[in-house]
């Protein structure tokens, strides 16, 4: 920098070079890192963008029932030449305390792998209006096929995606389907439950997928041994806590462990929590969080990482509640958390083998016992009247289930 005057500073012919070159360097250093960045986000999963001339254009559809048409959507299970990876999964439920009916909306990628060549797409989704599907080919520069029809087979709840030729056997595809429904208060899917605190009329939103709900909220391979992993985004308003299976990053939950449809949740309320740790050890997949929720359909729900319960299930009143409701309440707790080895873990195939895993967390009454002498009582009575049950109708334990 050159001598001060009375009238201002002067930079020297070295100095304003060199301050050129630093100013070049940067723009050119700040241009690389935009470019890679940008090239990041174009190869990140689902959300890959293919150049134009490369690019399928997506199908604006209405979606409408086709009966009479014979194919491999005439039976009750999956074909296995799909198989999912990853799902990206944005939800945006709209509701209010007074409003007699709540919606939602909601864009899915599905990430899959093609084991053999096919045609046709096939995946489950009921109750739900598909407005766009688009698929594209994970490979950037490489084409998809091209789309003919989307129809919907109401039998067993398929949507038929048909294609102008086969899927190369072992690539994979990203299927874009943006879609919408409504949210209901009854027995599964996507819920609202109504209650009042404080004199104030308040709402929470919550899941259920268990055994066949999940196709109610999003397209979906809704059978237990289509194991994937799911990118989960709730859309919210601010005065709400949004949950999921996995913590939150901002309002993107993170990637879950590879699980089936039917434990895919989340909760979206008003809640205050409380938070206590102990000794232990941590676990694959370890809980989060645990929900009560008022109205919940079923006492528990062992959703990975957002267990959630009826109210009664989880919630223990000192006060006025007896032994018996804590005996309840620590057996609902000790079943579910069971689950998260005992079906999210080690999951079975098909619903006709739902026993293994119900029956599997009956250690809970060894947990019961360890804790508590008068647990021992029941765990005495159950046993004798399973084996006698299982002695007499083993026979009819497996059954062919439709859903």
């Amino acid at each position: 920098m050159g001598n001060k005057s009375g009238s201002g500073f002067y930079l020297s012919k070295s100095t304003v070079a060199f301050f050129t070159l630093l100013f070049a360097a940067l723009f050119i250093a700040f241009t690389v890192f935009a470019v890679l960045y940008l090239r990041s986000r174009t190869g990140f999963c689902n959300f890959a963008e293919e150049e134009e001339s490369d690019k399928v254009k997506p199908l604006n559809c209405t979606v409408v029932p086709t009966p009479g048409r014979q194919g491999i959507w005439d039976h009750y299970r999956l074909p296995t030449s799909l198989v999912p990876i990853n799902y990206q999964l944005v939800l945006w439920p709209r509701f209010h305390p007074e409003s007699p009916e709540s919606t939602f909306t909601g864009d899915v990628n599905i990430t899959f792998q093609c084991k053999n060549a096919t045609d046709v797409i096939l995946l489950h989704s009921e109750q739900i209006e598909v407005t766009v599907v688009e698929l594209v080919r994970f490979e950037i520069g490489t084409e998809a096929p091209q789309i003919l029809e989307v129809w919907r087979s109401s039998l067993y709840s398929y949507l038929v995606i048909n294609l102008n030729e086969t899927l190369t056997e072992n690539s994979i595809y990203v299927l874009r389907i943006s879609f919408s429904g409504v949210i209901g208060n009854s027995t599964g899917g996507f819920m609202k439950m109504d209650y009042e605190e404080d004199g104030r009329n308040l709402s929470v939103i919550t899941t259920q997928m268990e055994p066949t709900y999940a196709r109610t909220v999003f397209p979906c391979f809704d059978e237990p041994s289509f194991k994937a992993t799911f990118d989960i985004h709730l859309i919210y308003l601010p005065n709400y806590v949004a949950l999921s299976n996995m913590p939150a990053i901002m309002t993107t939950f993170n990637t879950t462990l590879k699980m089936s449809t039917y434990i895919v949740a989340c909760v979206i309320c008003e809640f205050s929590h409380i938070e206590m740790i102990e000794h232990g050890n941590e676990v694959r997949g370890q809980i989060q969080f645990l929900v009560a929720v008022p109205e919940f359909p079923a006492s528990g729900m062992e959703n990975w990482g957002l267990i959630i319960f009826h109210e009664d299930s989880l919630l223990f009143n000192y006060s006025s509640d007896t032994k018996e409701k804590r005996r309840l309440i620590c057996s609902v707790i000790t079943h579910e958390i069971g689950h998260q080895w005992f079906g999210n873990l080690v999951t079975m195939n098909w619903w006709n083998q739902l026993w293994l895993k119900e029956e599997a967390v009956l250690g809970q009454y060894f947990f019961l016992n360890h804790q508590a002498i008068e647990y021992l009582l029941l765990s005495c009575q159950l046993s004798p009247a399973i084996k006698d049950k299982l002695e007499k109708e083993w026979y009819s334990i497996i059954i062919q289930l439709c859903m």
